[in-house]
């Protein structure tokens, strides 16, 4: 497997730690080839994540055959992740275009400046609503 980098953290950034690549990252071990497939079960794939962030921490990678899932636990990393995408990382190169084919591409797969277009409606709706909610 390709080992991937994650960006580096400018070194002004207070607080800056030294990044991990996904090799350096904790998590099951899982068995060649296969990975965790043989441990996860779909119906019970929720407490299967959350013992692993128990046991690895709030981030953590596993396997499933030989594709690689970064898994973030920590809702405050999560809104830091979500708030610098798409400048410093994208979604998963695939997903595009599997979502074009069945013809569900947009929201989910949209990158640069589509997703900041997208990104603005929907960071208008919610006032929308309440300010409908208040006439009606």
């Amino acid at each position: 497997m390709k080992e991937s980098a994650v960006p580096p953290v400018r070194e002004s950034e207070p607080g800056a730690t030294k990044l991990r690549t996904l090799n350096e990252l904790p998590g099951p071990r899982g068995i060649p080839l296969l990975g965790n497939a043989l441990d996860i079960k779909p119906k019970d794939l929720h407490r299967l994540v959350s013992a692993w962030a128990e046991q690895f921490g709030s981030i953590f990678v596993f396997r499933v055959a030989t594709t690689r899932i970064l898994t973030v636990s920590d809702a405050e990393t999560i809104q830091q992740l979500l708030r610098d995408r798409p400048d410093r990382f994208r979604r998963w190169r695939k997903i595009a275009g599997i979502l074009a084919d069945i013809k569900a591409d947009g929201l989910f797969s949209a990158e640069g400046a589509k997703w900041r277009r997208q990104r603005n409606i929907k960071d208008s709706m919610p006032n929308l609503v309440v300010g409908r909610s208040c006439y009606t």
